[in-house]
């Protein structure tokens, strides 16, 4: 008899940690809390390029294209343009393509490219205005490290008017405009063991390995975050944008089992208001199209292709 109660003990245990286990992954699945695939967005990179860049006025998408070719074949990365108004996706080919790899047919560079001030055309493989001093206008989920003009390459500039969103062709110019909106590639400016990170007006500190807290500058507490598994060592903000006006953070928490790793939890919060949270999941990156619209670049759980998918926020 006693047998018996210890081995409904155990199977009792063993139910619970299936639970347990179970619950540590809540809100998977994007609709769960509001979110949309947003139609012409899949098969995105969401890789370390900058796969999110937006035209000035929120109509269209530039982003890499990732397109498997065949089992023996590398996969080829397009540029690809989606007008979200319309939800078509287009395709710049270069003017001038031939079989000779000269520079009219080489590769667009979109961790380079910036957009003009009135949203007509888009330049790809440009240097900053001031590569010692370029800040960009698009909020982003880190801080510019670029190289002085001195130690930059030349790099093939390509411009796509977007009256022609099918076209591409050579420019005359190697760098962007003062007036012009510039996306460089982004490198996170924080790291795992950092004691604060700051995030524009919010730092983050790590009460201890397992307790990270939000705060203002002014001292007040946005919010804390304790990991869900008991087998995370310590927890650190790995990613995160700021909307356009600077009044609603997103960003994403990690449970790191060793140096990186781990599940992922992505918040979104105001600063005057508590965070909710969006998706637990692996977030590759994030970018605001507006005030109100957060887009995620995302692989969904058991789905192999990438895609971005749209919250409408919460907060007035």
């Amino acid at each position: 008899m006693q047998c018996f109660e210890r081995a409904l003990a155990g199977l009792a245990l063993i139910g619970l940690l299936v639970v347990s286990l179970a619950g540590c992954h809540p809100n998977t699945e994007p609709a769960s809390t509001g979110g949309e695939r947003v139609a012409g967005t899949e098969g995105i990179d969401c890789g370390d390029h900058l796969p999110l860049s937006y035209s000035p006025d929120g109509q269209w998408l530039a982003f890499w294209l990732w397109t498997n070719r065949g089992e023996n074949a590398p996969p080829e990365h397009r540029l690809a343009l989606l007008d979200l108004d319309t939800g078509i996706r287009h395709l710049p080919e270069p003017d001038g393509r031939d079989s000779s790899g000269d520079a009219a047919s080489a590769a667009p560079r979109i961790d380079k490219l910036c957009w003009s001030r009135d949203g007509q055309r888009l330049l790809t493989g440009v240097l900053p205005p001031d590569a010692n001093e370029a800040t960009p206008v698009q909020q982003s989920s880190a801080s510019l490290r670029v190289k002085p003009r001195g130690q930059q390459r030349p790099a093939v500039v390509h411009a796509i008017d977007l009256d022609r969103p099918d076209r591409m062709e050579l420019a005359d110019t190697a760098a962007c405009g003062a007036e012009d909106i510039g996306h460089w590639r982004f490198q996170a400016p924080y790291s795992y063991w950092d004691d604060w990170t700051q995030l524009g007006k919010v730092q983050v500190k790590k009460v201890d390995p397992r307790l990270i807290r939000l705060e203002l500058s002014g001292g007040r507490v946005l919010g804390e975050h304790r990991p869900v598994r008991w087998s995370t060592r310590s927890l650190m903000v790995s990613d995160h944008a700021w909307s356009p006006d600077q009044t609603q953070l997103a960003y994403v928490v990690r449970e790191l089992r060793g140096s990186w790793g781990g599940l992922s939890h992505t918040w979104l919060t105001a600063v005057d208001a508590e965070p909710v949270q969006l998706l637990s999941g692996a977030v590759y990156a994030m970018q605001w199209r507006n005030d109100q619209e957060l887009h995620l670049c995302l692989r969904r759980p058991g789905k192999a292709e990438s895609a971005v998918f749209a919250w409408q926020s919460p907060f007035d």
